[in-house]
C-alpha cells in the first residue's frame, strides 16, 4: 500500500502528502479518543486553512520546466496549469486525471523545437481540457487504449495518427502545419498536436474546437 501511494503522488507536489498526513492524523486521533481535545481542533482548523490556500494558489501555475517530456497528474482535486508567456511546449506531455478535472493551458506557449507535440491524455472518471493556440492543428492519435473516454472537439484531419513520427505520418503533419501557418498569418511557428487518449470513463476536450 505504501508503494502504491508513493507512486500516485506526483513528484514535487505538496497537496497529496498533506491529504495523506491529514488522513493519518484522523485515524490516530479516532483510535486514541483525542477528538475532544481543544488543542487538536485548533490544529485541524489551522491545517484546513493552509490546505485551502494551497488549493486556491495551485489552480493557476506557471511552468518553467524545459524537459522534452513532462508529466502532470490530478487526483480528486482539480488542477489548472498555465504555461508562461513564450514558454517552450514539451515534445510530449503526459496528463492523467483520476476523478477530477485537469486543465492544461498552452495558449501562451511556443512550439517545441522538434514537433509534433504529443499529448497522452489518460482519464479514470475524470475530465481533461486542453487550451491550445489557434494556429496549432490538432489530430487524433492512439485511441485503442481508451474505454468510454470521449474525445470532444473538432480535429483537423480525418485519419488517426498512431505513429506520428513515422516518415509518412510526419510528412502529413508537416503539410498540415504549413496550411495552418498560412491561414493564421502568424509569425509564431505552428506545430501539430497529436492527442492520444487512454483510460476508463471521462472525457478529453480540446477547447475552442
Amino acid at each position: 500500500m505504501a508503494v502504491l501511494l508513493y507512486n500516485m503522488v506526483p513528484r514535487g507536489a505538496l497537496l497529496g502528502p498533506v491529504i495523506l498526513a491529514a488522513a493519518g492524523l484522523a485515524i490516530v486521533t479516532t483510535t486514541r479518543g483525542w477528538w475532544s481535545s481543544r488543542q487538536l481542533w485548533m490544529f485541524v482548523g489551522f491545517a484546513l486553512a493552509v490546505l485551502g490556500a494551497m488549493v486556491a494558489t495551485r489552480r493557476a501555475v506557471g511552468t518553467h520546466d524545459l524537459s522534452p517530456i513532462q508529466r502532470l497528474f490530478g487526483f480528486l482535486l482539480s488542477r489548472h496549469v498555465i504555461y508562461d508567456l513564450d514558454a517552450e511546449a514539451p515534445e510530449r506531455l503526459d496528463v492523467a486525471a483520476v476523478l477530477c478535472k485537469v486543465v492544461i493551458d498552452l495558449r501562451s506557449a511556443v512550439a517545441p523545437r522538434t514537433g509534433p507535440l504529443e499529448i497522452v491524455a489518460s482519464s479514470v472518471g475524470g475530465r481533461i481540457e486542453l487550451a491550445l493556440p489557434q494556429h496549432w492543428p490538432v489530430v487524433a492519435g492512439r485511441l485503442a487504449a481508451s474505454r468510454r473516454v470521449r474525445l470532444d472537439g473538432f480535429v483537423d484531419h480525418a485519419d488517426a495518427f498512431d505513429d506520428p513520427r513515422s516518415p509518412e505520418q510526419s510528412q502529413l503533419l508537416q503539410d498540415l502545419e504549413g496550411e495552418w501557418q498560412e491561414r493564421a498569418a502568424s509569425d509564431d511557428p505552428a506545430t501539430s498536436v497529436v492527442v492520444h487518449v487512454a483510460g476508463v470513463g471521462g472525457s478529453v476536450r480540446v477547447r475552442g474546437r
